[in-house]
């Protein structure tokens, strides 16, 4: 495949060249806008088809995957499926979807992902997947577990014998079910009412839909219901009790005075045995607990049980993770309490003044509109997003993520990230997702706005 980037005033284009004829695929692709996949133009240049996709605004993958986390990320892989279910129904041939990730894209307006089809291409989807989601797996945060066994989930299929794109869809979408299935879960323990624009509306497997504001229907002893909220816990309807402890006495002595027997030994005696017989019951009804705010469950109350449920794909692949991490959870806290004990031991290397770790900077020529940008993790992200770029500059002429500054051994490269305006290196324009190395005192330009890289 002969690749080649283009700029056309402020467009930019991907020009991928294909060999041999062109098959039913080419009209099915320029002809119909196929969710998920870049719409090219076709163009004949000396007997050779050319497709021109137009990527303007569209970072590639490989530029931006260390962005993509949680969500975003989960979210690219099901665009991808979906994408390849969608090319089904065009009669799309699975292995010719270009999978490599500089040729992917990412939109980071709408958050979607963005195929390139090209017809001839002929590589193995079941392979392409493989690669894609090794490159993943060297990519993503270990500590993001959910992605971590959603990828590793994917890599397994793709590697069994006779694996189809059945087997990779199929497995999505039971992943997507029994995510929503333990949210649904998860918010059922809670006492919280599912989101039907979260879990799509769907019944629980377990049945708990519906139950959470039913309290105690079906217990036998209605009376004993009236005690006990939903969790089994006696409500403190037994705040009667202080009432009943001067109420009860007065109307025994009065009775007593009333039938003239009046004795105040005996009168005495019954207001003690009475207030003993009170304690010794509220006690036994758990008075005493509520009011110290931990009221006792009741012994004999009904106890509704979760459903046994099989293990989940999800919960399965959950336990392999775990057990193939090198460092697990009690690992990890050994570690950080060896750590801490040993932190009065550690020494220091004396150094002199004014030595120490060099710090980068991104300095402004218009120091009067822009501030200094601290180069900081690698890598680093230029743009306007205030929620996701490292360095962000408040101008409508940069884009969302405009370029990337990034380390390989001890050598600065810069690259643009599909910028619609640009970004510049010493006064040359780069091109589309184009990367550069970058050196101490270089003028770097985001569209119209210029810097100088330096450190201090």
């Amino acid at each position: 495949m002969e690749v080649e980037w283009k700029k056309d005033m402020h467009q930019s284009y991907l020009l991928l060249k294909k060999t041999g004829e062109n098959s039913y695929c080419v009209n099915m692709l320029l002809n119909n806008d196929i969710k998920g996949l870049i719409r090219p133009e076709q163009q004949i240049v000396d007997n050779q088809c050319i497709f021109r996709y137009n990527v303007t605004s569209l970072p590639s993958v490989s530029h931006i995957i260390e962005k993509l986390c949680g969500g975003d990320l989960k979210k690219l892989l099901y665009d991808l499926m979906e994408t390849l279910v969608e090319g089904k129904e065009y009669l799309l041939n699975e292995d010719d979807y270009v999978l490599e990730p500089e040729y992917m894209f990412y939109s980071v307006a709408t958050k979607e992902l963005r195929l390139c089809y090209l017809d001839g291409y002929h590589k193995q989807l079941r392979g392409q997947i493989r690669s894609f989601m090794e490159y993943l797996m060297g990519k993503i945060s270990h500590k993001d577990k959910d992605n971590v066994l959603l990828v590793y989930g994917l890599h397994q299929i793709s590697t069994r014998e006779g694996c189809t794109f059945k087997d990779l869809v199929h497995h999505m979408d039971t992943y997507q079910r029994e995510e929503k299935d333990e949210l649904v879960r998860e918010e059922a323990r809670k006492g919280v009412e599912p989101d039907e624009g979260d879990c799509g509306g769907e019944r629980d497997q377990d049945g708990y839909e519906g139950e959470l504001d039913e309290g105690v229907e079906g217990m036998e002893d209605v009376e004993a219901a009236k005690d006990v909220t939903g969790d089994g816990v006696r409500k403190p309807i037994d705040q009667l009790w202080p009432a009943l402890l001067v109420v009860v006495p007065i109307v025994a002595v009065v009775c007593m005075a009333g039938m003239g027997e009046w004795d105040w030994q005996k009168a005495s005696c019954i207001v003690l045995v009475a207030a003993l017989l009170e304690g010794y019951v509220a006690g036994k009804t758990g008075f005493w607990n509520v009011q110290k705010g931990s009221a006792k469950p009741l012994k004999d109350t009904p106890i509704r049980e979760e459903p046994i449920r099989e293990e989940t794909t999800h919960e399965i692949q959950r336990d392999v993770y775990r057990e193939d991490t090198y460092m697990d959870e009690e690992d990890d806290a050994s570690f950080i309490q060896t750590e801490e004990e040993g932190l009065d031991e550690s020494t220091v290397i004396l150094t002199e003044e004014g030595e120490g770790e060099r710090r980068y900077l991104l300095r402004p020529h218009a120091t009067e509109l822009y501030q200094d940008i601290s180069v900081v993790e690698m890598p680093f992200f230029i743009g306007k997003l205030k929620t996701k770029a490292d360095g962000v500059i408040d101008n409508k002429l940069i884009s969302r993520y405009h370029a990337k500054i990034h380390k390989e051994g001890e050598e600065f490269y810069l690259t643009d990230l599909a910028s619609t305006n640009g970004t510049f290196l010493n006064g040359e324009r780069l091109g589309t997702n184009e990367k550069r190395k970058l050196y101490l005192d270089d003028e770097v330009g985001f569209a119209n706005i210029t810097y100088h890289f330096t450190t201090i």
